[in-house]
């Protein structure tokens, strides 16, 4: 799934970067902006209002997200969009090789 910055969660996360200075912030980029970092997984949504899952980070390119079947850290785009019918689009929470599986 393809997101656009930024990110609104929905409570403040604890931001660490790659230099070891951290923040804690509502919204992805911090005042740090785009630089590589890692965060508690969180939930929110991003510029276009979709709903996203099960983020962790940024690899300095891509968000990532945390995959609940295998527990690996991938790109978002690893990850497709939900099939259910809602208000408005959602994130797959399982990547697509987990969802493939079954």
């Amino acid at each position: 799934m393809i997101m656009r910055i930024p990110i609104n969660f929905d409570s403040s996360i604890h931001i660490k970067y790659e230099d070891g200075s951290t923040e804690d912030s509502l919204i992805f980029p911090g005042t740090q902006g785009l630089k590589k970092c890692t965060f508690n997984k969180m939930n929110g949504y991003d510029y276009n209002n979709n709903r996203v899952t099960n983020l962790v980070g940024y690899d300095g390119q891509e968000l990532i997200k945390r995959c609940p079947c295998c527990m690996r850290d991938k790109h978002v785009t690893e990850f497709g969009y939900s099939g259910r019918i809602t208000n408005r689009k959602r994130d797959q929470s399982q990547c697509t090789n987990c969802r493939g599986s079954y």
